[in-house]
């Protein structure tokens, strides 16, 4: 595939890449490239196959670029917020925002450490001031995050993770409104089943593979 990446602009938006999903994919691994992962040697490194999403190709795992840049183009977001993503794997979505959202922070909590590092990792190298990666499970120590809006994706396939995380956005939005944008059949049908404090109240807006949620 013969797809050149604008230096000008490494992440436009979905609708500007011209073909299908799979050009989408195959800019996002040139775009890796220049930002300096090394995620394909980084996945050959983990061990644990109870992790989630292990052995998955990194096309798979994670979201292309181009797509984060348009879920953000959808979504209210002023200097000052934190964007908070759940499930943060490699963190691409603080280069986005890095590159699209002055002044916005961006926080990821990433529960493999070996992702996290190379999250990490890579955001120093590119001086990302306004990003931080928090490595481990939401919920042994460190309180779960305040932001909005917050980015969910399919955490796994364990039902008490989801029960979880849910459960905790819901006391974050006890305190104030807050935003959602949920990517993933799993984790779209696990909000509009369980949480009607969140699907039901305001209506959601959806966009194909993902949708947004507002509490009332």
């Amino acid at each position: 595939m013969n797809l050149k990446v604008d230096s000008a602009d490494l992440f436009p938006l979905l609708s500007s890449i011209e073909g299908t999903y799979e050009a989408a994919k195959f800019h996002s691994r040139q775009v890796d490239q220049i930002l300096g992962f090394q995620i394909d040697l980084v996945e050959k490194s983990i061990n644990d196959p109870t992790i989630p999403w292990f052995g998955l190709d990194s096309d798979v795992l994670q979201t292309p670029y181009s797509e984060l840049r348009y879920m953000l183009s959808k979504v209210s977001v002023v200097p000052g917020q934190k964007v908070v993503e759940l499930g943060s794997g490699y963190s691409r979505l603080a280069h986005v925002m890095n590159a699209h959202l002055a002044g916005v922070n961006y926080e990821g909590v990433e529960v493999v450490p070996e992702r996290a590092r190379e999250a990490m990792r890579v955001i120093g190298l590119r001086g990302l001031a306004n990003a931080k990666v928090m490595e481990g499970d939401l919920f042994q120590g460190g309180g779960f995050p305040e932001g909005d809006p917050y980015f969910l994706y399919d955490l796994s396939s364990r039902i008490e993770a989801s029960i979880r995380v849910v459960e905790a956005l819901q006391n974050q939005a006890k305190q104030r409104p807050i935003q959602v944008m949920a990517r993933g059949l799993a984790s779209r049908q696990w909000i509009e089943r369980e949480a009607p404090w969140l699907s039901q109240v305001v209506d959601p807006a959806h966009y194909g593979n993902f949708s947004i949620y507002r509490s009332g």
